[in-house]
């Protein structure tokens, strides 16, 4: 949040909550104890909650309404897709008998 008010640059503002996935992918992965859809779910809503002030701070004040609107959902996609490919990393290998 802090980040965004200094910086014109949407992606600068999303570094934070990348910052933040990276830190809870390397704590997971640390733990072993998440897998796949667990280590998405915590990371999704994390992200999704981190991001919200970038997006009404930034996207949404914008002249055109279908533009902010659309800069929005891609934001989202790219941060669910992000939490997808962060969670993969997280996740717990599999456990040979």
């Amino acid at each position: 949040m802090m980040l965004s008010s200094y910086t014109s640059q949407i992606w600068m503002s999303l570094l934070a909550p990348i910052i933040v996935l990276g830190v809870l992918t390397t704590w997971m992965s640390y733990t072993k104890r998440f897998d796949f859809s667990r280590a998405f779910k915590v990371l999704s809503t994390v992200v999704l909650v981190s991001t919200i002030p970038v997006i009404i701070e930034r996207v949404l004040p914008a002249k055109n309404a279908v533009v902010g609107m659309i800069d929005s959902g891609i934001i989202i996609i790219g941060v669910v897709v992000a939490s997808s490919v962060f969670a993969y990393i997280a996740k717990r290998p599999k456990q040979y008998y």
